[in-house]
């Protein structure tokens, strides 16, 4: 795995929702020394999943963020918002508010 992401400088990553722990547990240990290294060496981990996902593939996202020392939990909850949306659909948020200290679309080095 490291050797793959040696030329990326950010990696999606989203577990399955396999509901046998063990299995789980398989999928975690093998990638979770990979994805601390990669983050160690300055690349970012985007945790992927859906308000839709069943509780076993929330279950391993928090256990990977866990993993990684992060403090983020994700929940069944969906991000919404009733007044920046696309198309009228609070279940698609938008924005114009980001952050000037971190060039969110500038190039990545």
């Amino acid at each position: 795995m490291c050797k793959s992401l040696s030329l990326a400088g950010v990696i999606p990553f989203g577990l399955p929702g396999d509901r046998r722990d063990d299995a789980r547990d398989r999928v975690l240990h093998r990638r979770t020394d990979g994805l601390k290294s990669f983050r160690g060496a300055g690349g970012a981990v985007i945790l992927m999943g859906s308000a839709a996902a069943e509780s076993p593939g929330v279950a391993n996202l928090n256990a990977l963020a866990s993993a990684l020392g992060s403090d983020l939990r994700l929940d069944g909850s969906a991000v919404t918002d009733w007044t920046n949306n696309l198309d009228r659909n609070e279940r698609l948020p938008t924005t114009t508010q980001f952050a000037d200290s971190f060039d969110l679309f500038g190039p990545y080095s």
